[in-house]
């Protein structure tokens, strides 16, 4: 039955509408009045004012069909109406999520995967959205978990190497940056522990390089940095041999340890991270010696290679996995004859493998230098013949040796026929050439230093005298390098970061004049703020030159052999320095970096 009122199709007959409870009324039960003529009905309404009964009329015919049509199609307009609103909220809402679908395979194409992942989130249920956020967040969790798993092992420096990165890739990980500060204050935690126990026990390298990983943490620390700084300057120890013996001891003389006696040492040469020493261990030989490496506490002794040039220094390579010497294996070193090459040679510590870098291609060749970045060599190649006990050394040329392939390039091209030993600069591609006149080891009365880049090949002289000046020696950070000369002198000079060969020095040039004989070697304490000017006589003092303040010479004790094919100054810093620091070190990167 319809109701008039609200429209409702009740489907069984009875007195009220189930929708709205008005009375209902079977259509076919008579009416209260008649149809008239002009299609109008009349109703009895009730009793009017004064008692009487009023009459209602109500639409019929025409007029009350299309009220009653339009009673029945106003709610299926409404549910259209209401239908066509959803449809658009349902397109709008496709729309969005494809652009933050879109957005996602964007980020991860940039290498950004933890805004991709955010960007998937987002996309939740279109497409494979959730299956694309689940690929990128998989890796990222085992990182996370591995790292857990190591900070609860005791390895904090190991959970902070993985979750630096993967902070920085997704950080919106709040459980992984959580895990990340307290894997840090473990590693603080343990830094501090084991700097006091070093101090208790006097191993100044391990208090060295725990407060170089607390300063690298906590930067704004000035008094971290001033303790470093003097821990660097008054207790790290210098290396050197005596009497045949492998050395460690203070700059004042103070705490020194027998590393080895176990064989023969002369010219030792710190690791890059000082935690190891080369040395060449002399015998019957009078031109070649054995190579060896030991550990700094003395473990580890091994012997790297034989027939290497008694009277050079091996160089360790910037990672420290590499040992470059000049080689005599292939020379008469008996002095019959004085024939054959001296080469240029590399030993890898792990494998023992032992390259020949040059060969038959020039019959002598020595002063082997490292790139900064490990990749090439240069060298100092003469023409020789033999002569009267020894060998007639000829005209010289710089060249560079590339280790990957043996590729070499000429850097001088006859310009420094006189060239004698080189030092590259640890950071950039700055070689320092020392010339003796004739390439006479012995006649070195006439002497120069140049400046050779090893890249291009631009060349610029730096000092030309009249007196030996030597080899110079590049600060650690390779701002500054210094030199002796003559007997008497040492300058350090402070280039400008970046100049061009041949630019002036800085403005922190020094020359500092000694009463007593110094040799031509000269280290960096490990900060580079403090220079050894090492004597050149056993009974003579060394003495400790300051750049950050007065030169104000400090004279020491360094009882170490002077001079001669076993001898070997001091090394206090490495000549190729490494990072003290550990991976990981400082706040973790900014996102995108």
């Amino acid at each position: 039955m319809f109701c008039t009122h609200c429209a409702a199709q009740n489907v069984s007959a009875g007195p009220t509408c189930v929708a709205c409870g008005s009375a209902l009324r079977d259509a076919s039960a008579p009416t209260a009045g008649r149809a008239s003529a002009g299609g109008d009905a009349t109703h009895t309404a009730g009793p009017g004012p004064g008692g009487r009964q009023t009459r209602r009329r109500r639409p019929t015919g025409r007029v009350g069909r299309w009220v009653r049509r339009a009673v029945l199609i106003l709610p299926v307009v409404t549910a259209l109406g209401t239908a066509g609103t959803v449809a658009g909220l349902y397109r709008s809402d496709q729309a969005a999520l494809a652009a933050s679908y879109e957005a996602g395979e964007a980020a991860l194409a940039a290498g950004r995967p933890g805004e991709a992942a955010a960007a998937f989130a987002a996309a939740a249920g279109y497409r494979d959205a959730d299956t694309r956020r689940e690929e990128i967040l998989a890796p990222h969790r085992s990182t996370v978990d591995g790292a857990a798993l190591a900070l609860a092992a005791g390895r904090p420096d190991e959970a902070i190497t993985l979750l630096v990165p993967a902070v920085a890739a997704v950080p919106e990980d709040a459980e992984a940056a959580l895990l990340l500060d307290q894997a840090r204050a473990a590693r603080e935690a343990d830094l501090r522990r084991r700097a006091e126990a070093g101090e208790a026990t006097g191993d100044w390298l391990a208090v060295e390089r725990a407060l170089a990983q607390l300063a690298a943490d906590h930067p704004e620390d000035l008094a971290l940095a001033t303790r470093l700084r003097d821990v660097q300057r008054t207790r790290v120890p210098l290396l050197f041999a005596r009497d045949e013996a492998l050395y460690l001891g203070t700059p004042d003389g103070v705490d020194e340890r027998l590393v080895t006696d176990a064989v023969p040492v002369a010219w030792p040469a710190w690791s890059p991270d000082r935690s190891r020493v080369a040395f060449l261990s002399p015998g019957e030989d009078r031109f070649a010696a054995d190579l060896y490496v030991v550990g700094v506490d003395g473990s580890g002794l091994a012997r790297l290679a034989g027939q290497v040039l008694r009277s050079r220094q091996p160089v360790w390579s910037p990672d420290g996995g590499r040992i470059a010497f000049t080689s005599v294996a292939g020379f008469d070193t008996t002095g019959a004859s004085f024939e054959g090459t001296i080469s240029v040679r590399v030993v890898d510590l792990a494998s023992g493998r032992e390259t020949d870098l040059t060969g038959a291609m020039t019959p002598y060749a020595a002063s082997a230098s490292w790139s900064p970045t490990g990749d090439r060599i240069a060298i100092v190649s003469r023409q020789s013949s033999p002569a009267a006990g020894g060998l007639d050394l000829l005209d010289a040329e710089v060249l560079t040796v590339r280790l990957a392939d043996g590729a070499t390039t000429n850097l001088t091209r006859g310009r420094l026929p006189d060239a004698w030993r080189l030092s590259w600069s640890p950071v950039d591609e700055r070689i320092l050439v020392q010339t003796r006149l004739d390439g006479d080891a012995y006649n070195n009365d006439i002497t120069a230093i140049y400046e050779l880049d090893g890249t291009s090949g631009a060349l610029a002289t730096i000092e030309q005298v009249s007196e030996a000046a030597g080899l110079p020696t590049w600060s650690p950070d390779g701002q500054r390098y210094a030199y002796a000369i003559g007997q008497h002198r040492v300058r350090v000079s402070a280039p400008a970061p970046g100049a061009a060969p041949g630019a002036a020095p800085g403005a922190g040039e020094i020359e500092v004049e000694f009463a007593s004989a110094l040799s031509d070697g000269l280290t960096w304490s490990p900060d580079g703020g403090v220079l050894l000017a090492v004597s050149g006589e056993p009974w003579q003092p060394s003495y400790l030159l300051p750049l950050d303040g007065p030169a104000a010479l400090v004279p020491v004790a360094v009882p170490f052999t002077v001079g001669g094919a076993d001898g070997g100054d001091p090394q206090w810093g490495a000549r190729n320095p490494a990072p003290i620091v550990s991976p990981g070190a400082g706040a973790a990167p900014a996102v995108g970096t």
